[in-house]
């Protein structure tokens, strides 16, 4: 199969070395840089952040991006198995559920 449905996020051609994303809303280079600098926080830690917390549920705006920054939130969570987290973006965010 050429492509799978992980969690909520589209994942093109997969192998052990290489994995291609359809983004709708941010490039994969961001998501890149991103997931990079976040690598630091740990789950937790991101969540205990009261910014973090609003934006997840909703609550509160941070970017004019809101769509993309939730993208890379999404991969991020997608990453380190936090399903949870990536059906409360869904909710919250629903424009960036994949159909196959």
């Amino acid at each position: 199969m050429p492509w799978t449905i992980m969690g909520c996020c589209l994942i093109t051609n997969t192998n052990q070395n290489q994995t291609n994303m359809t983004l709708k809303y941010t490039t994969p280079e961001a998501v890149k840089a991103f997931t990079q600098r976040m690598e630091e926080f740990s789950t937790q830690e991101m969540l205990e952040d009261p910014n973090v917390g609003a934006f997840i549920s909703g609550e509160a705006t941070i970017s004019k991006n809101q769509l993309g920054i939730a993208e890379a939130f999404l991969h991020l969570f997608e990453g380190r198995e936090d399903y949870e987290i990536c059906s409360k973006l869904i909710r919250t965010f629903p424009e960036l559920q994949v159909s196959p």
